[in-house]
């Protein structure tokens, strides 16, 4: 999982879903997102072995995506980011 990790965080290019979300930055955002998740976390989870299967790894990763494509316009940069992230990983 940890080889994974890396590779999804060297193609989130701009460190978009590298970090929280910074609620000065968007106040909004826990308004709308109640289980926020990022690559930060993923590895803290890695970490502390909380992983018992690559399904659970799979569905943060999930997270972060749908998050991101829920709180974000379709024509936005992030929305953008997000959907292409996951589609690169779907190729993997």
């Amino acid at each position: 999982m940890q080889r994974t990790l890396e590779i999804l965080k060297d193609l989130d290019k701009k460190k978009i879903f590298h970090e929280p979300v910074d609620l000065n930055e968007v106040p909004t955002y826990s308004d709308v997102i109640h289980n926020p998740m990022d690559f930060s976390k993923m590895q803290s989870k890695i970490n502390r072995m909380e992983y018992i299967t690559f399904s659970q790894f799979e569905a943060d990763f999930d997270l972060i995506i749908n998050n991101c494509l829920l709180f974000n316009q379709k024509n936005s940069f992030y929305y953008k980011t997000a959907f292409k992230l996951r589609e690169q990983v779907s190729v993997l």
